[in-house]
Order: C-alpha cells, then sequence, then structure tokens
C-alpha cells in the first residue's frame, strides 16, 4: 500500500519555529498511536482542532489539482487539500512539525512533505494554487534579504501555473481588535502594528499596502476575505461583496483570546459598514490573487456550524446569485436531506420559499 512521504534531504539542522513540548506530544501520540492527548488542552486544541481548517474548507479547489502548501505546521490544514486536491505537496521548515505532519496523514497517497526552508527546496514542476496560512509574516526570517516579502513573492511566483492561484492568510495590521488595545499576535506588544513594526523581524501588513505589494510582482487579479474572528479560529467568511449587514454586527465573532479591551468590539462595527471600512479593519485576511489568466473564486460569504452536535454541522455557502449548504462531516449528511424534505413538504402546500436543488455536495437554494 502506497504511504504519504516523508523528504528530509533539504532540511538544514535550523528550526525557525516551535511550540515547545506539545510538539513532542503530538508527534508521539501520531506516530506511536498508542498514547492519549488531552484535546481540552489549550495548546493542543489550538494544533489540532478542525475549526483551523474553516478557512479553506469551503474553497471550491479543482479536484484534479496539484497544491503547494508552504508552512504545514501540524497538519491541521493539510488534511483538508489532500480531501479536496489530486497531489498535494506540503513543505514545513521544522522537522518535528514537518514528522507530525506525515504520521498525522500517513495514510494519504497524495502528499509529500518537505522537512526544510522554502527557500532552499528544490521543486521540479508548477502549481494551481500555493497555500500558506500564517507564514507570510515571517518572510524576514526565511530570507536573508533586504527584500524579503518581495524575493518570497517571486518564488512563489515561479512556482505557479498561468492560470494557479496563491491563497495566503494573515493578520491585518490595521484589525479593529488591535485599535482596542489587544497584543500584536507575534509580539505581544499592544499597537505594535498600528505604529508600522519598526526594527522587528515579523511583520503584517494593511489592505493597501498588500495590494500594492503584491500588484509589482504581476498578481493584477485578486480578492480578499475577511475571516472572523480571524483567520486562526474562524467560523465566518465576508468580503466585500457580502459584509456584514448593520443588523447583523452583534452576531460577528470576535475573541480577544484574554485580552483586555478599550470597548466593545461589536459595538463600533456598525459606523466601520455604514461607512464602507469594514474590510480595512477586519481582523485577517485571506487574500486569493493570481496572474492575469487566474480567475478569482466566485464565492461572497461562507458560515461554519462547529457550536453544533455533529450531525448538523453544516457549510453554508453564498454565492453572487444562490447559496450552498453542504454537510462538514458525513453523519451530517441526514440534516441536508431533512432540509430538502421540509422544501418539497412547503411547495406541496404552495407556501412560498427559494428553490431548492439538491445533487451529490448538499443543497442550492
Amino acid at each position: 500500500m502506497n504511504l504519504a512521504k516523508l523528504v528530509l534531504d533539504f532540511y538544514s539542522g535550523n528550526d525557525t519555529y516551535d511550540d515547545g513540548d506539545v510538539e513532542n506530544e503530538l508527534l508521539k501520540f501520531y506516530k506511536d498511536k498508542d498514547t492519549s492527548l488531552d484535546f481540552n488542552d489549550d495548546g493542543v486544541f489550538y494544533l489540532t482542532t478542525d475549526i483551523r481548517a474553516n478557512i479553506l474548507n469551503w474553497y471550491p479547489f479543482d479536484h484534479n489539482s496539484d497544491v503547494l502548501e508552504i508552512g504545514t505546521g501540524c497538519g491541521t490544514i493539510t488534511e483538508l487539500l489532500c480531501d479536496k486536491c489530486k497531489n498535494v505537496i506540503g513543505i514545513e521548515d521544522s522537522k518535528r512539525r514537518a514528522a507530525i505532519t506525515y504520521h498525522r496523514h500517513i495514510q494519504r497517497q497524495n502528499l509529500t512533505v518537505y522537512a526544510g526552508n522554502f527557500e532552499d527546496i528544490q521543486l521540479d514542476h508548477k502549481f494551481d494554487y500555493i497555500v500558506l496560512v500564517g507564514v507570510f509574516e515571517y518572510a524576514k526570517i526565511f530570507f536573508e534579504h533586504d527584500q524579503p516579502f518581495d524575493l518570497f513573492l517571486d518564488r512563489m511566483k515561479a512556482l505557479l501555473k498561468p492560470t494557479g492561484k496563491i491563497l495566503l492568510a494573515i493578520e491585518n495590521r490595521y484589525g479593529i481588535k488591535y485599535w482596542a488595545g489587544c497584543d500584536e499576535d507575534h509580539l505581544r506588544t499592544p499597537y505594535i502594528g498600528l505604529q508600522g513594526y519598526e526594527d522587528t523581524n515579523i511583520q503584517t501588513f494593511g489592505k493597501q499596502e498588500f495590494i500594492d505589494l503584491i500588484a509589482r510582482h504581476g498578481f493584477s487579479n485578486y480578492k480578499f476575505y475577511y475571516p472572523f474572528p480571524d483567520y486562526k479560529l474562524p467560523s465566518i467568511i465576508y468580503t466585500d461583496q457580502r459584509p456584514p449587514r448593520v443588523e447583523e454586527v452583534d452576531e460577528v465573532p470576535i475573541y480577544p483570546y484574554g485580552n483586555y479591551i478599550q470597548y466593545p468590539i461589536n459595538s463600533v462595527l456598525g459606523g466601520l459598514i455604514e461607512n464602507g471600512d469594514f474590510g480595512f479593519f477586519a481582523n485577517s485576511f485571506l487574500v486569493e490573487f493570481g496572474l492575469p489568466k487566474s480567475k478569482m473564486a466566485n464565492i461572497t460569504f461562507a458560515k461554519e456550524h462547529d457550536y453544533r452536535n455533529k450531525k448538523y454541522q453544516i457549510t453554508t455557502i453564498g454565492k453572487k446569485h444562490d447559496f450552498i449548504k453542504i454537510p462538514t462531516n458525513p453523519s451530517a449528511e441526514r440534516h441536508i436531506d431533512q432540509i430538502y424534505h421540509i422544501y418539497n413538504l412547503m411547495k406541496d402546500h404552495q407556501i412560498p420559499t427559494c428553490s431548492v436543488d439538491k445533487n451529490e455536495g448538499g443543497t442550492t437554494c
């Protein structure tokens, strides 16, 4: 039986980042299969929870595609990519994290994991998608160069097919939670991102800064998505085509992660929406961008229902003229059937409703 592959040929012996002893626990758990983990522990939860995959589980990947994931971490998003794409290559700077990803998904025949710095790894083909979640902000560490972010983009561009796309998740330095006093996520200091990251080795960007940066490298097509509460544990994905409505502001999830905040963040969102500034103040971005021949996804909104019992967990995906509901897991398929059954009952009794179609993937309204 063919299994996933782990390649150590390019590993330098240096790890840029690790989460300490919790990674040893994870490696033992996924490798030995005979130990237990406390999934309620904050560190274990964050590195294993399926909620992390909400950042992309709604995205319409081409199932015949090749995808490169830069920075697999401990593999929380890798499984999703293996499910949705034909071939997945993952790169992780940390040998231990690469091993965790490999053993966690060892049964995935379409997965190859490389341990090593992205700058050092030689790949001989191009990709339909390049995915990096929580990685781009570390460019100053990965590349010893006076323009590390530009170099990073050039390296990715060289690996992208003409119609390919990059999917990049990163904090917004002007996120509303930072104005309210939350610590910058990496440097654990309030307001440092707002002031410009002077003399720091980690850096995030505002919306226009990022647009200007990618435009310099020929990425003329782009689309911004706004995951809330952020890209780390997202439950709702907004866009410029479908921001939250003013009457929905109390439903926008905001997690300060234990930080003291100066004011209730939801209380100011209504004014930002009315002034057309919601995207500028989003806590995080997921940016989809590509070259002139690439087409952005026709998605305006996505919402997860992780708080529900597993058999009721569905994903709602908004498009320009309709929306789709799909089961998040196999046990929720019956719930989709029930939704369609209720629709038919309403139709039989001539109760006005939107038109609903059911297919293998879910329901379309």
